[in-house]
């Protein structure tokens, strides 16, 4: 009968969770590329470009039925992304960008952490 069908879901959207991790895979991409127009540094674009990478692919595992293998990824990024912007910033100590993204690669190990702790359950 009309009106007794199922509502569709959205299909391919991404769910809650995987939203920081595409929110730190755009965050990690732009600094890459400021660093290379700004500096001429290269090796800021190819980190940016390989961590971006990492946290995109982690987002779609959360989106899909790989949650857990999703959060791992995103919490060994996200240490990686801590403790290279981290050593950065202790060295130069400019906030902009060494400070944030160190600051927000800890709260993406945080997050990612807890959520990972939580799907093993």
């Amino acid at each position: 009968m009309p009106g007794d069908e199922k509502p569709q879901e959205s299909v391919g959207l991404p769910t809650g969770s995987s939203h920081f991790a595409y929110a730190l895979g755009a965050v990690t991409c732009a600094g890459g590329v400021m660093g290379f127009v700004k500096a001429g540094s290269a090796r800021s674009l190819v980190a940016g470009t390989l961590l971006s990478g990492g946290f995109f692919w982690a987002g779609s595992c959360i989106s899909s039925d790989q949650q857990l293998r999703g959060f791992r990824f995103a919490t060994a990024i996200s240490v990686i992304l801590t403790g290279a912007m981290g050593a950065r910033f202790l060295k130069t100590r400019r906030v902009v960008p060494n400070g944030l993204l160190a600051v927000a690669g800890l709260a993406g190990t945080a997050y990612h952490g807890s959520k990972w702790q939580e799907w093993e359950r």
